[in-house]
């Protein structure tokens, strides 16, 4: 199984979101459960790009 999606990288300490990027992520049934084998990040930007961004 493949999920995909975008995350945004923030700070507790201040309250900020300074960065944004999208990863890909596959997952493998085995043994009756679901284990991530393969994680990716790409396309890392600011999160002010992001947000300019349309849908």
């Amino acid at each position: 199984a493949i999920a995909q999606g975008s995350h945004r990288f923030c700070q507790l300490a201040n309250n900020s979101c300074d960065g944004i990027a999208d990863f890909v992520m596959v997952w493998r049934h085995h043994n009756n459960k679901w284990q991530v084998t393969r994680v990716l990040s790409f396309g890392h930007r600011p999160a002010i790009a992001a947000e300019n961004e349309q849908p």
